[in-house]
């Protein structure tokens, strides 16, 4: 079988090489040698170079732009669409992402093709994206969703399909290596036998920029703002910036941690160097980020950390099962529903409302540290609840690759008695 997978986005975001490991995961351990290729459609494709190199079977399209790139033009050839449905908030790249993907969708329908597609817990839709993922997903053939809020979600936008919840193939990733933990330990210089390392997730919170309006879809002349740009947004930015810098040095004076940033994605990567920047204490502070690290260096990070402090669920996903202690900083649904699984709902700062010029939260410092203390105070308490979590949600993660193991045979090899016994299915 031939497989374009397509999950929107650049290579060079954690966020987006997370859902092309679990989509890619899961088609490779379920089709064994009957995958003949797989051909990642992906912006920044080099990112992925080392991973094509050690399966030959993955082929790397570079899409030069999401907002130009036209689906039809690689979905022929193909027998199967693999395509990765995520929000994680309101910016000019996730907003392109979603219209790419829900193009692909709607091509390979056009085209008869059978589409699987994973639906990653959402945030902040607004209301047209709302209305075409709901009719894109009622064409798909298997719909996988990552969390029972988000199948609520989709059954109110009136999707019809049946969807079956699961969790993200991330969870079930082998822990990284010891040797590769020392190596990368050694690279981004940190030791954590002699500081707590805490990794810090910022991201944009508040627009600066004017509203870019985006085409809905190709098929249709609607257009929406991506974003909104609020008057007040500059100073929202400076104060969570100079609020984040203060709250990094408390945890080198207080706490004599190591801060490792990480830009989750490409976005995030401004606004994190600009926190870094303004601390006093940086000196004691790295920068991570997917344009110069692999996913498995930010997991290796992860699986040391003391504490972290995020505002992508990517990051609680890739944390949990090591049960790193989070503090979540909300403007996106999704990280709450995530806390609430993990009952530490009171770990979660309802900072920001998305497309709104100010916070939620004014003394966001303040809360940050009073939150900490309670988290180094109750550390081995938070790991138990995150692995807990992390357990309920791995044991829906393996039914990724059973359904879509039935499915496949279902759709693809009925009658084949050979192929479908031999056909892995893991449990």
């Amino acid at each position: 079988m031939k497989v374009l997978v397509h999950a929107g986005g650049s290579a060079r975001s954690f966020s987006v090489q997370t859902r092309l490991y679990s989509v890619v995961a899961d088609l490779a351990a379920v089709l064994g040698p009957y995958l003949e290729a797989a051909d990642i459609l992906v912006k920044d494709a080099h990112a992925l170079d080392a991973a094509a190199a050690a399966d030959r079977r993955l082929r790397l399209i570079d899409a030069a732009s999401l907002e130009g790139l036209d689906p039809r033009l690689w979905l022929d050839h193909h027998d199967l669409a693999a395509v990765s449905l995520s929000n994680e908030g309101q910016d000019d790249e996730q907003s392109s992402a979603v219209w790419s993907v829900l193009r692909t969708i709607e091509a390979a329908y056009w085209r008869r093709m059978k589409i699987v597609t994973y639906v990653d817990r959402y945030g902040s839709l607004n209301s047209a994206q709302e209305w075409l993922v709901a009719r894109a997903l009622k064409h798909v053939d298997l719909v996988l969703v990552s969390s029972p809020a988000t199948v609520k979600k989709l059954k109110v936008l009136g999707v019809t399909n049946e969807l079956f919840c699961t969790a993200s193939g991330i969870l079930l990733q082998r822990p990284p290596s010891e040797p590769l933990r020392r190596a990368v330990a050694d690279r981004w210089r940190i030791d954590p036998a002699q500081h707590p390392i805490v990794v810090v997730c910022p991201r944009e919170m508040f627009s600066t920029e004017p509203p870019v309006w985006t085409a809905v879809t190709q098929f249709t002349n609607r257009f929406v703002p991506s974003r909104v740009a609020p008057e007040d947004g500059k100073e929202s930015r400076q104060r969570f910036i100079a609020q984040m810098a203060g709250y990094s040095d408390y945890l080198v004076k207080r706490h004599g941690a190591q801060v490792v940033f990480a830009a989750m994605k490409r976005p995030d990567q401004p606004i994190t160097r600009a926190i870094q920047e303004t601390m006093t204490e940086r000196a004691h502070s790295r920068l991570i980020s997917g344009a110069d690290a692999a996913l498995d260096e930010l997991s290796s990070l992860l699986a040391v950390a003391a504490l972290q402090v995020t505002a992508r669920p990517t990051s609680l996903l890739l944390g949990s099962p090591f049960g790193v202690p989070p503090i979540a900083l909300g403007d996106n649904p999704a990280l709450e529903e995530m806390m609430r699984e993990a009952g530490l709902t009171d770990y979660y700062l309802d900072y920001a409302t998305p497309g709104f010029a100010m916070p939620n939260l004014f003394a966001l410092d303040e809360a940050l540290q009073e939150r900490t203390e309670r988290a180094f105070a109750h550390g081995e308490e938070l790991r138990e609840a995150v692995l807990k979590s992390h357990g309920s949600s791995a044991k829906r993660a393996r039914q990724n690759r059973m359904l879509l193991g039935e499915w496949l045979i279902d759709t693809f090899f009925e009658g084949q008695a050979v192929l479908s016994q031999r056909l892995s299915i893991p449990a």
